[in-house]
């Protein structure tokens, strides 16, 4: 543990719902899993169609009644399971994503990266807001929890602080991927080749500072408190 002082964060006001659209993350899902079959091919998402079912039929017992042979069509078989489902339908194509990877190159690389670089454009675009309008990170961090508190993707509870280096600390409390997260570090989904965890909404910031910085940025969990059910983790311009 870090033993992070969480009254040193600036929080944002509270997100005005309990749960986020699962309709809009799964368009963002996909749309970015799209993204990533156009480096590995059609391999990859024929890989991910067959591990989000198997998963859907470890946990249910059900497999669907239709052939799924595209990401459109697994998007909507898991919305319309998504009450039967202990975890979000959402979670389960990332999962099958993020398996799909590493089965392919051994650790989550490129294709993550590609993949949450389109989550934040699809946000944009169905947001309609310009990041390149920020003057400086946090203004880029306002911008950014007003579009996806729109788009009802964004965490409950919401915070930064800026370190003396640059760096920036983000807390993500009541996160919609907090769960499903835990699942994913328990068999080690979640780790990069330099063994540090990744986060996949902390990524998706990262593509956001990058166009209101110009700069690259790189992040990782810092610390997964489960009691508290937040998360903290570092992005550093790079």
């Amino acid at each position: 543990m870090f033993g992070f002082d969480l009254s040193e964060f600036k929080m944002f006001e509270k997100a005005p719902y309990e749960t986020i659209d699962e309709k809009v993350e799964m368009e963002l899902i996909t749309e970015s899993t799209k993204e990533v079959e156009k480096i590995y091919g059609k391999v990859f998402t024929v890989k991910v169609i067959d591990y989000a079912l198997r998963t859907v039929e470890r946990i249910t017992g059900k497999r669907p009644d239709v052939d799924i042979d595209t990401l459109d069509k697994l998007k909507e078989y898991l919305l319309s399971i998504s009450k039967e489902l202990p975890i979000p339908c959402y979670y389960v194509m990332f999962w099958a994503q993020y398996v799909a990877e590493k089965k392919l190159e051994g650790s989550l690389g490129v294709g993550y990266k590609i993949s949450h670089t389109g989550i934040a454009k699809k946000a944009v675009e169905l947001g309609g807001i310009e990041l390149e309008q920020a003057a400086n990170v946090e203004e880029a961090l306002i911008l950014l929890r007003k579009l996806t508190v729109k788009l009802k993707i964004a965490p409950i509870e919401f915070g930064y602080k800026v370190g003396d280096d640059g760096s920036l600390y983000l807390y993500h409390g009541g996160c919609a991927f907090f769960k499903g997260c835990k699942i994913s570090m328990e068999k080690g989904v979640l780790q990069r080749p330099d063994g540090r965890i990744t986060c996949g909404v902390t990524i998706v910031i990262c593509q956001f500072l990058k166009s209101a910085t110009k700069q690259e940025w790189d992040h990782a969990l810092l610390e997964f408190n489960e009691k508290g059910g937040y998360c903290i983790a570092k992005c550093t311009p790079i």
